[in-house]
């Protein structure tokens, strides 16, 4: 998790440069590049396409992502973006589950999970550089069936298993976020 949260601040860096604006964001939502809430940096190369980062919590532990931002119309009001997340799992993790019928403590591991994102966003500009964005859109988990390990020896009722199939990252997107303008430009209308 060290070397992908160094990688993602060098990324962060070195696009920079090479960007004409760029946003520094807090937001949230369910299966968001960023998790339940967290931050994120937008890099507009132009007016069409952008990078986009991210790094917060969620269900399935911390959440990092990286996408691509493209904007059909250059003055147009949505964007679409694709991107991956990756969310860290959890290592003993205690929850009160159905065994057997009953209400009991079970110690698992969550398995990290990966993601690839489509999602639409509607991003509204304020005068001030500044952007709102409503995020909608698809999240594919492709991390494969095993997601979670019983270390106690546990068998789970089926209906604790939707549960956890449930909070596993991936699905329906839904997302909310505020962007700052870092550098906003004087002679820009």
């Amino acid at each position: 998790m060290k070397k992908t949260l160094l990688l993602l601040c060098l990324l962060i860096l070195s696009t920079a440069s090479y960007s004409q604006k760029y946003y520094l964001g807090i937001g949230g939502g369910l299966n968001q590049h960023n998790g339940l809430f967290g931050i994120s940096g937008d890099f507009k190369f132009n007016d069409q396409y952008g990078l986009r980062v991210g790094a917060g919590i969620g269900t399935w532990g911390t959440k990092v992502g990286l996408g691509f931002l493209f904007k059909p119309r250059p003055k147009g009001d949505w964007r679409f973006g694709f991107g991956y997340c990756s969310a860290s799992g959890l290592r003993d993790f205690e929850s009160e589950f159905e065994v057997n019928g009953s209400p009991q403590t079970v110690l698992m591991d969550l398995h990290r999970q990966s993601m690839f994102n489509f999602t639409a966003i509607r991003e509204f500009t304020f005068k001030n550089g500044d952007a709102f964005n409503l995020e909608f859109g698809y999240s594919a988990n492709v991390s494969g069936a095993t997601f979670y390990t019983v270390k106690d020896g546990s068998q789970l009722d089926p209906i604790s298993v939707e549960v956890l199939k449930l909070l596993q990252p991936g699905g329906i997107v839904f997302g909310i976020s505020y962007f700052f303008r870092l550098n906003k430009n004087s002679l820009e209308d």
